[in-house]
């Protein structure tokens, strides 16, 4: 968990020990670290851990920032986008709210959320404000049913 710790210190303020201080993560390693988990809240839950092991106290809504944050690293081009959203220049991409357990969507440039994939035809933006949320796994995706949805490149 080497890698993880490098890439904790440096999206975190808190700095933890490591072993090789000349340790500098490349994209194939962070890859690699987050094809280890399935969805970001995994990740989350591994990087709470990391810190009580270090005796650090972390909300754990944080650690869902620290693990987006690192997936993202990951996945540059995020892989569940949906529709472009043509007023932004933005897409719209698969999220999963954590304290309600919904899927929504939301624009990667204006933040824009959108119940289902169905109501971006309808142009229609959420009532709702979607919270705390990670990446879903795409076995989450598979039984909504919205995995025919992603833009496949």
């Amino acid at each position: 968990m080497e890698v993880l710790k490098h890439l904790l210190n440096k999206c975190s303020e808190v700095q933890l020990p490591v072993l090789n201080a000349q340790l500098n993560p490349n994209y194939n390693d962070i890859f690699k670290l987050v094809s280890l988990f399935d969805g970001s809240y995994n990740l989350a839950v591994k990087i709470e851990e990391v810190f009580v092991s270090h005796d650090c106290g972390i909300e754990f809504s944080n650690c869902v920032s620290l693990a987006n944050q690192i997936w993202a690293m990951a996945y540059p081009n995020y892989p569940y986008k949906v529709a472009w959203h043509g007023s932004c220049q933005g897409y719209f991409e698969i999220w999963k709210e954590l304290a309600t357990n919904r899927f929504y969507l939301e624009c990667d440039e204006c933040s824009t959320q959108v119940d289902s994939p169905e109501d971006l035809n309808k142009h229609k933006a959420s009532e709702y404000f979607y919270e705390l949320s990670v990446y879903p796994t795409l076995e989450e995706l598979e039984d909504i049913d919205w995995i025919k949805y992603i833009i496949k490149k």
